[in-house]
């Protein structure tokens, strides 16, 4: 299994941009938050930049990390161009499976066929995102709790046809960003 060293998180609500922010803090990782509206990836820059700039007040992050996590993560609209060049790609869109799915059949099109996908979803099982691909055993759920840069635990989830390999991947990712898998 390839190492993963791009993430995509694709959906940039206060999940996503949050998803992306902790991914950013680790500072192992080339981070893109993907979104086709441009007004909501303007709004998850401002809420990042407020939970960064909180951090520093109270002296979890130095300026210099809060800075440099703020500026490791690329905002596009381009999701095709984004999947392109992803190891890793979290989709963190809100909860309808036809969008889910919608999203899972781009990355599809787009995605290296290593790149591992993954769902934030806590309530649509992987197999029902998996089925639209060719890839089902690089598909997983990895459910995030909010506020993801306050809550340690996010859930990893197989489906029936998910490899091993793919789990302990995304096992190995969240405990790289500080974040307990379970």
């Amino acid at each position: 299994m390839p190492e993963i060293e791009r993430v995509i998180v694709v959906g940039a609500g206060t999940m996503g941009s949050q998803i992306a922010l902790q991914t950013a803090y680790s500072g192992r990782y080339q981070v893109a938050l993907v979104d086709a509206d441009a007004a909501q990836l303007k709004r998850a820059d401002d809420q990042n930049r407020k939970l960064v700039a909180r951090g520093v007040e109270k002296g979890r992050l130095t300026q210099e990390q809060a800075e440099a996590a703020l500026r490791s993560i690329e905002a596009t609209a381009d999701l095709a161009a984004a999947a392109a060049k992803a190891d890793l790609i979290i989709e963190a869109v809100f909860e309808n499976l036809d969008v889910k799915r919608k999203v899972f059949e781009e990355l599809e099109r787009s995605a290296p066929r290593e790149a591992i996908l993954a769902s934030n979803s806590s309530t649509i099982a992987i197999s029902r995102l998996a089925e639209v691909t060719s890839r089902p055993e690089r598909c997983c759920n990895m459910h995030f709790f909010h506020p993801v840069t306050v809550m340690q635990l996010c859930e990893v989830v197989r489906g029936p046809k998910t490899s091993d390999e793919t789990v302990q991947a995304a096992m190995d990712f969240v405990r790289s960003i500080d974040r307990v898998p379970v």
